[in-house]
């Protein structure tokens, strides 16, 4: 930057190579996918945390790669809210889906509508491409106004990859015999069988649920109760194979030899591994449960599926509710003075024609 002071003309002072200000993303956002199978309708849902208050007057606008279709609603069922406001529209103008706040309360203008620091998750529906390669990216931006300033950028994040497509699985299954309480570990057993006529080397399963449940002890941390045992007819154990930690809420197994796909028959076969979960403390979004197949840690995934999981059976899950508002910011909503007027004139008790009063009104009237 170059920066000078001047007086009629003439330069007083100048500064030339004024370092510029920085540039920060979102530092706390996720772009959650639900099914990554090619051609399906999928709800992705953006979770983030703010770094700033955020008053009335403002909207959150998604926009991904132009293959990736976004929309408000499927089927007439609207997306869902989640933590935002109740009354928030969801808007789609062009490429870009815009879920817009609602408007200041009129005896509150100044009341927040998402605080600082706290955590909001929504979904949108979004239709996968037949077929995508590419590595591009979801951008969020966040307008609105703070305090008495006019609307401006206040948060953003244009780096959120976006899922990596694949084929669907053959089978997918994800049952447990006992749901342990919210804030329990529950163990899960997991079935999946590839496609028939499938190809193609894979070394790496990655099973996903949705936010809030943990999966593992951390990024790269061992998994909880990982096994994998023949528990009924038609079950194929893993190789060996190590699992670890790759999100809160995902983990991924690795094996040094290439999974087999099929079968003698050429028909896939029915692979099956225990896993240990911890169920969330409040209610989840979206409750898929998410597994892919891929050559390696780091590739795109060859098949995939998804399916419902358990968290409306879960005992004790706590509603999914925003944070409170501090103490401060609370304003009631005022009621009308329930009182009767404070008039001393009683005309409709004096019993006075009409035309009596209408004249008393026209001659006082040029007096008041």
């Amino acid at each position: 930057w170059r920066v000078s002071t001047e007086l009629a003309g003439d330069t007083l002072h100048l500064a030339e190579s004024v370092p510029n200000f920085d540039l920060t993303p979102m530092p706390d956002i996720g772009l959650y996918s639900t099914d990554v199978r090619e051609g399906f309708v999928q709800l992705v849902l953006i979770q983030f945390r703010l770094t700033t208050h955020v008053l009335g007057l403002a909207n959150i606008q998604v926009r991904g790669p132009l293959e990736f279709a976004l929309s408000c609603s499927e089927k007439g069922i609207p997306a869902p809210r989640g933590l935002l406001p109740a009354d928030s529209e969801c808007f789609l103008i062009g490429p870009t889906l815009q879920m817009t706040l609602p408007d200041p309360l009129p005896y509150a203008p100044y009341q927040l509508q998402l605080q600082a620091g706290e955590v909001y998750i929504f979904g949108l529906f979004c239709t996968n491409p037949e077929q995508y390669r590419d590595s591009g990216t979801f951008q969020v931006r966040i307008r609105g106004t703070v305090a008495t300033a006019s609307e401006r950028l206040l948060d953003i994040q244009p780096y959120l990859l976006a899922p990596k497509l694949a084929a669907p699985l053959d089978f997918l299954e994800v049952v447990t015999d006992q749901v342990s309480p919210a804030g329990s570990l529950t163990t899960v057993t997991v079935r999946f069988r590839p496609p028939l006529g499938a190809s193609g080397i894979v070394r790496a399963v990655r099973f996903e649920a949705p936010p809030g449940f943990v999966l593992a002890t951390g990024i790269g941390g061992p998994c909880m109760g990982f096994s994998s045992s023949v528990l009924q007819t038609g079950d194929t154990v893993l190789p060996p194979s190590a699992c670890s930690g790759a999100s809160p809420q995902s983990v991924l197994l690795t094996m040094p030899e290439a999974l087999p796909l099929l079968g003698a028959d050429r028909v896939g076969l029915t692979y099956v591994f225990q896993l240990g979960m911890i169920s969330p403390l409040q209610e989840v979004l979206v409750d898929l449960l998410l597994l892919a197949l891929s050559r390696g840690p780091g590739d795109a995934p060859l098949y995939a599926a998804s399916v419902p999981g358990f968290a409306s059976t879960i005992p004790g899950l706590r509603p999914l509710e925003p944070g409170a508002l501090p103490e401060e910011q609370l304003v009631p909503q005022p009621v009308d003075n329930l009182l009767e007027p404070f008039s001393t004139v009683q005309v409709a008790s004096r019993g006075l024609p009409w035309s009596a009063r209408c004249f008393w009104l026209l001659v006082l009237a040029p007096f008041t």
